[in-house]
């Protein structure tokens, strides 16, 4: 308690300057942590008298002070308080008074019989000065208490009927006439908004003008009175030179004139319904499959794009030992026939196979791509490059040259593994057969 009344004593003595009273400060400071009650209340009563005369010499104990906001005595939370008021600065950054405004809006949300005060408040910081993110804050602060309390309906509106006024900002602005459309035909006077609303029509951009358009038709169907003079106004928004403008007026102007509120609750009332779940991705096509596999195949990467694939041809009759059926891959230049071979005799292994083309004098086959093995009862695929005819490489036609009959001959060559398969019994690895399926035009 010395070290205090001596702090103390510094500053009641006259004319100190703040660079005196900086020893007896740092001590009150110290007493601001103290864990004794006396002590606590005792430094920040004192920092309260020293923060009237010189603030900025309080302010290196701003962090302590508002340590001291939640203190479990009341008194000393309060002279904690009062003393950060005075020792605050006159601005604060945007981030800073979008937190303000948030805070203001949780208080709405706790004390909603004290509405008429914050609206005043509110309406107060929207007449500032401030950035987009500072001022859809307090707008949207506004909108939840004219939605959450009725009484203050009226007031709300009307504070935001004077910032479209002088609004630099599409989205707010079109954000409030929705809530005008929205809740003021249903007001004890809804006539004191037309003209706010009309003046977006006449002063702002496409976007405002469109959505004024669409508030006002709003009032005209929900109000018989002011229709008459809200069809006028249609008339007048059909002379706009946007598109959107004119197509609205024209479009509400007519269910307006049909006077039939079933017309009126489809097309003016009912809001669009947004799809809560995302639409199902479809299905790749069987062209894109194709396209897929052939281009993973490093000799067709480089033949373009896939024009068309045919159906598949069975080339074999279903009763043989090798079940054989051909699709046809027409690319600009080249023709891919693939082959997918089926094994039916379960004695037997095929490795290697390939399905030689014999095409015509006018076809070349460049390569063939065969298929690894053959188990019984697996299918697998092999491939065969042909070249079209020069006179005849013409992207998307099927010309007389690629209907050219061609015969197809399966074959294995001769391959031996290094080793079979444990177990196997009973167990043959054809090699060197040759199997001619001629075959009419694909």
């Amino acid at each position: 308690m010395v070290i205090y009344e001596a702090a103390s004593a510094i500053i009641h003595l006259p004319n100190c300057t703040a660079r005196e009273l900086a020893p007896a400060v740092s001590v009150l400071q110290l007493f601001c942590s103290s864990p004794k009650p006396a002590l606590r209340y005792a430094a920040v009563r004192t920092l309260n008298k020293v923060a009237m005369k010189h603030p900025s010499a309080v302010t290196a104990c701003n962090l302590d002070l508002e340590n001291l906001i939640t203190d479990s005595n009341r008194s000393i939370a309060t002279l904690a308080i009062t003393t950060l008021l005075k020792t605050g600065s006159g601005s604060c950054t945007a981030i800073e008074k979008v937190v303000v405004v948030q805070a203001i809006s949780a208080l709405c949300q706790k004390y909603p019989r004290k509405h008429s005060v914050m609206m005043t408040f509110l309406s107060n910081m929207l007449r500032d000065d401030g950035g987009f993110e500072y001022k859809r804050a307090i707008v949207d602060c506004i909108i939840s208490i004219v939605e959450e309390n009725p009484e203050s309906k009226e007031a709300g509106l009307a504070h935001l009927c004077e910032f479209i006024e002088d609004c630099e900002h599409t989205v707010l602005a079109t954000k409030i006439l929705h809530l005008l459309g929205k809740e003021g035909p249903r007001t004890p006077v809804p006539s004191k908004y037309i003209r706010f609303i009309f003046n977006r029509v006449v002063l702002e951009n496409e976007a405002v003008r469109a959505a004024a358009v669409s508030t006002l038709a709003k009032f005209g169907a929900q109000n018989e009175n002011l229709l008459p003079s809200i069809l006028v106004l249609l008339q007048r928004c059909m002379m706009d030179t946007d598109d959107e403008v004119r197509d609205r007026a024209t479009f509400y102007l007519n269910v307006l004139q049909q006077r039939q509120m079933a017309l009126n609750a489809t097309y003016i009332f009912n809001e669009i319904t947004l799809l809560s779940t995302k639409p199902e991705k479809l299905a790749p096509s069987r062209q894109d499959i194709f396209q897929e596999q052939l281009a993973a195949i490093p000799e067709f990467m480089n033949l373009g794009p896939l024009f068309k694939s045919s159906e598949p041809v069975q080339l074999t009759e279903a009763e043989t030992e090798y079940f054989v059926r051909c699709v046809k891959h027409m690319f600009t230049n080249h023709i891919v026939f693939q082959f997918d071979c089926t094994n039916t005799l379960n004695d037997q292994l095929l490795e290697k196979v390939t399905v030689r083309v014999e095409p015509s004098e006018a076809h070349e086959v460049l390569c063939c791509v065969p298929a690894p093995s053959l188990p019984y009862n697996q299918p697998g695929v092999c491939y065969t490059l042909v070249r079209l005819p020069e006179d005849d490489s013409v992207a998307g036609t099927d010309t007389q040259g690629a209907r050219d009959p061609f015969c197809f001959v399966l074959s294995m060559p001769s391959y031996f593994p290094d080793h079979l398969p444990t177990g196997a019994v009973g167990f043959s690895l054809i090699s060197g057969l040759s199997l001619s399926l001629s075959h009419a035009p694909l």
